[in-house]
């Protein structure tokens, strides 16, 4: 374990802005910590959980202790012919899981790949991308209550998964330790339980779909949302070929955040009713509308940002990605205020022209 006082957060949030806490504590297994702890008077609100700073927007500095798990190792629990059962701990580089999985042949985590972050923070925010999310393929989650000082064990569905939420987002007082997964690990020409050759003979035309040429406001190529999706859910793809897919995808349009502070994306598409969903297809046709389940639809926060004018522009020292509204970037040296300054005249310019809250993604301290 280590502790150090008066820490700087500023290379600990992808974000770059300065920030410092009144105490960092690193740990590796959950028995030091409750020990470390439970030798303080210091009250549970005064805590704040810090995985890979991605997902983390610091508007000031932080008055109270910093808990940061140093825990890195990955376990094979159990493997069957059809699956293997594995434990990662909360620091590791979520990417270097997904690649250490898919080089193996393990399928599941492929569609994830580059989604910044560690193990720890994936189930609180429930991440996905290309219509998988991380709940498909958690087990159990293991963490400190900080209330207790207890080590509990939460099940798949105890963990209250929704489109980017979960208890973890609901009860900031559950430190995750680890993360059991279980993925599929069966052949990939297998023809048991499985529509291979439907799958062959469908590939191509997936192939010659996803290229989309936009002609306005000039020619443009890009990739068809849906239709990429498709073709990542074809089990005749190996996990290696798709990580690969969405790598080149992901690193077009997705700014590096070890280059350009940002925290992906900022915002989370509003879930609405089919009678709101309605009314912006009538009035805004520009807004992609996916249907989430027979009563909800998801609205592209994006296209929202787009349609309030906000994409491509810049405010002092905070910047709009042009191709990925959804992306804040810091482009000097930005405050952690003046970034939530912009985002809440985004969220408000929106609320203002459609009626629609987009809320935030990422964590306000």
């Amino acid at each position: 374990m280590k502790v150090t006082p008066n820490k700087d957060l500023t290379s600990l949030n992808s974000f770059k802005v300065k920030a410092k806490a009144r105490q960092l504590v690193e740990f590796n297994e959950a028995e030091e910590l409750t020990a470390y702890l439970g030798n303080l008077d210091q009250q549970p609100n005064s805590f704040l959980i810090l995985g890979g700073g991605s997902n983390t927007l610091f508007t000031k500095d932080y008055d109270g202790i910093v808990l940061k798990s140093a825990d890195t190792k990955i376990e094979e629990l159990s493997v069957s012919e059809k699956e293997i059962t594995i434990r990662a701990g909360a620091a590791c580089d979520w990417d270097n899981f997904v690649a250490h999985c898919t080089s193996r042949g393990w399928n599941g985590l492929e569609n994830l790949t580059l989604i910044p972050g560690t193990v720890g923070a994936a189930p609180v925010q429930n991440i996905g991308a290309y219509g998988t999310e991380v709940s498909d393929l958690i087990l159990s989650v293991q963490c400190v209550n900080l209330k207790t000082l207890e080590i509990e064990t939460y099940s798949n569905e105890q963990c209250e998964f929704k489109y980017r939420d979960s208890v973890f987002k609901r009860r900031p007082y559950l430190l995750i330790t680890s993360v059991n997964f279980r993925l599929n690990t069966e052949s990939l020409w297998s023809a048991r339980n499985r529509p291979v050759f439907y799958e062959i003979k469908k590939l191509p035309a997936l192939l010659l779909s996803i290229p989309r040429v936009k002609l306005t406001p000039k020619i443009r190529l890009s990739a068809n949302f849906d239709n990429v999706r498709d073709l990542l859910s074809i089990s005749i793809i190996p996990p290696k070929i798709k990580r690969l897919a969405v790598k080149k995808m992901r690193q077009r349009t997705m700014p590096d955040p070890n280059k350009i502070g940002n925290a992906g994306c900022f915002f989370k598409s509003p879930i609405v009713s089919a009678e709101i969903a309605n009314r912006i297809k009538s009035k805004h046709a520009s807004v992609s509308i996916y249907k989430e389940n027979n009563e909800q639809y998801k609205l592209s926060a994006g296209d929202l940002i787009k349609l309030a004018g906000w994409n491509g522009k810049t405010i002092g020292n905070v910047s709009i990605n042009h191709n990925r509204p959804l992306i804040l970037l810091n482009t000097g040296h930005a405050s952690g205020q003046e970034i939530f300054d912009v985002a809440t005249r985004i969220q408000n310019t929106i609320k203002n022209l459609v009626d629609i809250k987009v809320d935030f993604e990422v964590v306000i301290v």
